[in-house]
């Protein structure tokens, strides 16, 4: 459209000074002002849309292995133990290595299950070593004479693992922590998802080896299944975003559109990601052809997010922020009884502001 006509269209939209009793404005400030105001939505507009775009960014890369991996075939349990069992048998694979995410039933139960068909087929495993207080049953193990063993350091497998290869010949055995048994899941917990800080693992610290280096080291090519709980990693992205959300400190409005931004992005993905929500499924890794993962679904629902979203709606916390910032906030899942007798889960959304914080229970709806 040509300027004039530009000029034209913006001296329609507003009434005229003699209508108003205000002091006219020169032609040129009535063409630029609604300009402005158009500039201003449109710069608004490409920060929300950028905002958006950053959220489902970091979601794809949290999401990362756990994505990766249900990209990959799906096996069932059956094919699983046929794989891992005719692999060890044909001498394709030369050790086992189970992992597992700790106190999960489902994965404890196909562990079981692998080993009591080894045993049934005559691949008895030389030594088991185990990661303390994970597989507590080994009395099948024990009664075929499988010297069971615990590390005392799993986060340094390789002395032990040593000591048990040269004591006991033949196929080696272990079940730990899925973030030991193999590079790739450790790659994801300890760099991705910064699991490790605490333990001085993590981009720019130390590397956690792991039970898949000390087995390729000594030319014991592994059969992994390492198994993780869905949840438990998305639980620590929300916690990623929490942390973020509060980083900069910004005003209420900004935090609610920000955590918004991130519960969209959290559902989009979760959604397109393979079916159905519970029990767990099986994946060969498409860029490893040794490697299943086991993926334990539940709840894919960002809870922990919208439960802090609808805390930060609540008009008391606006009135107790009284211009504020938030300075952190957390949004801890919990359980408590009714008065009926009955549990009930929810979150407990704690605000911090100065020396002052506030809470409030959210319940799971």
């Amino acid at each position: 459209m040509p300027i004039a006509a530009l000029t034209f269209a913006a001296a329609l939209a507003l009434p005229s000074a003699a209508d108003t009793g205000a002091v006219a404005l020169p032609e040129a400030q009535l063409f630029l002002r609604p300009l402005a105001q158009s500039s201003s939505r449109v710069l608004a507009l490409r920060r929300v849309r950028a905002a958006a775009d950053d959220a489902a960014r970091r979601v794809d890369r949290w999401l990362g292995l756990v994505a990766e991996a249900q990209g990959g075939t799906s096996m069932t349990p059956a094919a699983v133990l046929a794989e891992v069992a005719d692999g060890l048998a044909a001498r394709r694979y030369k050790s086992l290595i189970l992992g597992e995410s700790h106190s999960v039933p489902e994965e404890k139960a196909f562990a079981k299950e692998l080993l009591d068909l080894l045993l049934a087929r005559g691949l008895k495993p030389a030594s088991f070593i185990r990661e303390q207080y994970t597989y507590d049953d080994a009395s099948a193990l024990t009664a075929a004479g499988v010297p069971v063993l615990d590390f005392r350091n799993q986060f340094q497998p390789e002395p032990e693992i040593d000591a048990a290869l040269k004591k006991y010949r033949g196929l080696p055995a272990t079940y730990s922590g899925h973030a030991h048994s193999c590079d790739r899941v450790k790659d994801y917990v300890q760099n991705v998802l910064l699991a490790g800080l605490p333990f001085g693992y993590g981009p720019g610290k130390k590397d956690m080896p792991t039970i898949e280096d000390s087995f390729e080291a000594r030319g014991l090519k592994p059969a992994i299944v390492s198994m993780v709980e869905e949840e438990g990693m998305l639980s620590r992205i929300e916690r990623m975003f929490l942390k973020d959300a509060t980083a900069a400190t910004p005003d209420l409005a900004s935090l609610r559109q920000g955590l918004k931004e991130a519960s969209d992005a959290f559902k989009a993905r979760m959604a397109a990601l393979p079916g159905p929500a519970k029990g767990i499924h099986f994946f060969r890794h498409p860029k490893q052809a040794n490697l299943v993962l086991g993926i334990t679904r539940d709840e894919r629902r960002p809870l922990a997010i919208d439960s802090a979203l609808e805390a930060l709606s609540d008009p008391s916390v606006e009135a107790w922020l009284a211009g504020a910032p938030v300075e952190s906030l957390e949004s801890l899942r919990h359980s408590w009884g009714e008065a009926d007798g009955s549990v009930r889960t929810g979150y407990t959304v704690i605000l911090h502001k100065s020396d002052d914080r506030l809470e409030r229970e959210i319940p799971v709806r």
